[in-house]
């Protein structure tokens, strides 16, 4: 079941909770952000929830009124429910940089005009809210990220995302500390393996960059929205590198080779 709920003025997060075979919870979000003049949609999560996605996305306004659909990158927990989507939002334009929009013509089919390709620093103009493309530092060249100028909300995809255990909480300041940190460190060893092999000077300037955007919330797609003290969080990802990853939980018997 797709839960939503509103952490800023008409901007909703989507969240779906996927319970891993070894028993953690990746939480699988997609957002919405509903403006004066357009309104736009963040990755449109896996298959399996496609439905959910749309009733939740019914609850904050008519799928036929949305004007865009961005997608990070063309993971298939990120884009499983877009041709769904594009069967209730006619007008809806597919957002994404170039490597999206290529593999979303050749891998997914989907139809060429739908399409509109952004670069880092482009804005989306919805009226009351203006969203900013960012690079997605810590992640591949193929995945984009969006800044909220207005609510300073940060959209991130994978990074920022965090493995929850026992209950997927939405804010992360509901979340015990500990447990937090540790399934933090989890989820970007486990997506971002390069990072003990970076430059660490140049990974602090990525850190820095962020820090001097003003953050005020990071919505990431897989973890629960942080709503305050993002410099800490930022603290936390600058550790990642050296940080002590917790020992993954035993797989079932099923998994054993």
């Amino acid at each position: 079941m797709t839960n939503t709920f509103e952490f800023a003025n008409k901007t909703y997060c989507l969240n779906y909770n996927y319970n891993m075979p070894e028993g953690p919870i990746l939480p699988i979000n997609q957002f919405v952000v509903v403006g004066s003049k357009k309104s736009i949609m963040l990755d449109t999560g896996a298959h399996l929830m496609a439905g959910d996605t749309i009733a939740a996305l019914s609850k904050v306004m008519n799928p036929q009124d949305l004007d865009y659909i961005f997608l990070t990158h063309m993971d298939m927990d990120h884009v499983g429910g877009l041709h769904e989507i594009l069967k209730l939002a006619p007008k809806a334009r597919v957002v994404g940089n170039t490597t999206v929009m290529g593999k979303g013509l050749s891998m997914y089919n989907i139809d060429p005009t739908r399409f509109a390709a952004v670069f880092p620093g482009q804005e989306i103009d919805l009226g009351d809210k203006v969203l900013r493309v960012e690079e997605s530092l810590l992640e591949d060249g193929h995945t984009s990220w969006l800044f909220e100028t207005k609510t300073r909300t940060y959209f991130t995809s994978d990074g920022f995302g965090s493995i929850q255990f026992g209950q997927s909480l939405p804010y992360v300041d509901l979340v015990p500390e500990s447990a937090y940190a540790g399934g933090f460190a989890m989820w970007q060893s486990m997506n971002f393996h390069m990072l003990p092999r970076y430059d660490m000077v140049k990974f602090r300037d990525m850190i820095n960059y962020m820090r001097r955007m003003g953050v005020e919330q990071i919505a990431s797609v897989h973890g629960p929205v942080i709503r305050q003290d993002t410099m800490q969080i930022f603290d936390l990802m600058e550790g990642v590198p050296g940080a002590e990853v917790p020992p993954h939980p035993p797989l079932p018997a099923m998994f054993h080779l």
